[in-house]
């Protein structure tokens, strides 16, 4: 899947670009591979920043009522500044489960 946003707020201009896809292993098993691209104009400044953020996510199918989800990823951020440079590096992780009534 391919993904196209564009926002606009007082404080910031936002294009993202994503994508994400989905493998099948086994019966009970999906692999999502993504990566999510964002620039961001920040309009107190008039810099730009740039971040991406590739992630994966692991669905198990324990049966139609019951999916346990695992995602992780990394988050790599670089702002341009006048006098200065700032690069960013954060982790993300994150556990779910869907119960289906």
């Amino acid at each position: 899947m391919f993904g196209l946003r564009y926002s606009e707020s007082n404080s910031a201009q936002v294009t993202s670009f994503n994508i994400d896809s989905r493998f099948p292993v086994g019966k009970r098993w999906r692999i999502n591979p993504r990566l999510r691209v964002d620039l961001r104009r920040i309009m107190s400044d008039s810099s730009d920043e740039l971040i991406y953020t590739p992630g994966l996510r692991i669905q198990y199918r324990r049966s139609r009522k019951l999916r346990v989800e695992l995602e992780a990823g990394k988050q790599f951020a670089q702002r341009e500044l006048i006098n200065t440079d700032i690069d960013r590096e954060s982790y993300f992780i994150n556990l779910g489960y869907q119960v289906f009534f």
